[in-house]
């Protein structure tokens, strides 16, 4: 399993934990919550939700095929990507293909039904997430129980990317 060590500690980017910092495109940006992803039977994602120098971000991680595929996000404003998009866009038979965000066209890659499980608040909720892609980038869609829809943007990083894995002294 990849990790990172400092010292004689060996950190998993599976098994950080609140508190947790790590370096990230130049930015040191700490864990402060933990969601857990079930995707069909055997399909697993950790979430975690980052803050960096006043920022939010999450970092995804995830095993495919024995490969660690990381991706790395912010949550973006429905009128960024269009304003008049509506829960129904994602409904029925008829659901939206391809979609714009800052002046690039994404097409929709995939669409998966799930468990999200926040481990911090030990709250759990169905989700569909739709994702968009244009080459290594993303926007995806979450629908959640209720109909509502959060909209993120990000990028598939290398694992080695993240570098200086360390927890809260």
């Amino acid at each position: 399993m990849f990790g990172k060590l400092f010292g004689k500690e060996k950190f998993s980017l599976f098994e950080l934990g609140r508190g947790y910092f790590f370096d990230y495109n130049n930015v040191v940006w700490e864990v402060v919550e933990i969601h857990n992803y079930k995707w069909g039977v055997d399909e697993r994602t950790t979430e975690y939700k980052l803050n960096g120098y006043g920022k939010e971000a999450y970092l995804e991680v995830e095993k495919d095929d024995g490969e660690i595929i990381c991706n790395f996000s912010v949550e973006v404003d429905k009128k960024d990507i269009s304003p008049e998009l509506t829960e129904s866009d994602f409904e029925g038979e008829d659901i939206l293909g391809e979609l714009d965000y800052k002046n690039q066209s994404y097409i929709l890659d995939s669409i998966e039904e799930g468990i999200y499980n926040n481990i911090t608040n030990h709250e759990s909720e169905k989700l569909t997430c739709f994702t968009f892609v244009d080459g290594e980038f993303f926007v995806a869609v979450e629908q959640w129980e209720d109909g509502s829809l959060e909209f993120f943007s990000g990028e598939e990083i290398s694992p080695k990317s993240i570098k200086k894995i360390r927890k809260t002294k």
